[in-house]
């Protein structure tokens, strides 16, 4: 029994038993790779750590398809950034025009009810217009002829920011004419009702000032 627990061992495992009950060391020198039936069971250490390190195209997709996505929301908030600055210009004119051509309450109209500034007149805050007393005051002779030039609006989320130049005439109650260049400047917010004036400010251009020596 001691001999045979000898060989056995002296043996190692290197060696597989043959028809004839007797055990042989592998030529190779190295032991035999166990086969599939063998072995049919896959180590899960394997194939759990290769699935950490596979990769995963949808990973990549959604990163372009997120990237596309900013960039075509930036895209479309330009095109409603320049609809909303001609909203604004187009009630600017509207406005001014309705003051030059005597329609008082139209013009009042555009301006919201807490309106403030200050007006032509070079004399304290304005609480807002009153469409009558621009009636009284259109009776008494006062009418205005002029254009706007340079108009330009800055968008701020839903408050637009204006500033322009008047050129032209204006009649005061008596007869007296004015002829000159104001300078023009108002704060818009958007409403249900359109874009409201909130702050406004008219006063002349100092002489001397013109078209080359704006900043």
């Amino acid at each position: 029994v001691a001999r045979n627990l000898r060989r056995k061992i002296d043996e190692g495992p290197n060696t597989e038993q043959t028809e004839h009950g007797q055990r042989q060391s592998d030529p190779g020198g190295g032991g035999r790779r166990p086969g599939t039936r063998e072995h049919p069971v896959t180590s899960e250490v394997v194939v759990a750590s290769a699935s950490h390190v596979s990769f995963h195209p949808e990973v990549g997709v959604s990163r372009r398809v997120l990237g596309f996505g900013l960039v075509v929301l930036l895209l479309a908030a330009v095109p409603n950034v320049r609809a909303q600055e001609t909203e604004v210009s187009d009630a600017v004119t509207a406005t001014l025009t309705a003051w030059a051509d005597g329609e008082y309450e139209k013009f009042v109209s555009y301006y919201h009810a807490d309106a403030r500034g200050f007006f032509l007149d070079g004399g304290s805050l304005i609480q807002g217009f009153s469409a009558p007393a621009l009636e009284a005051m259109a009776q008494a002779g006062f009418k205005a002829d002029v254009t706007v030039r340079d108009l330009d609006v800055q968008m701020h989320g839903s408050m637009a920011v204006t500033v322009a130049y008047i050129e032209g005439s204006l009649t005061l109650p008596g007869g007296l004419v004015l002829e000159a260049t104001w300078r023009y400047s108002e704060t818009r917010i958007e409403t249900d009702e359109g874009w409201k004036v909130v702050q406004f400010h008219m006063s002349t251009l100092q002489s001397g000032m013109g078209a080359s020596n704006r900043p």
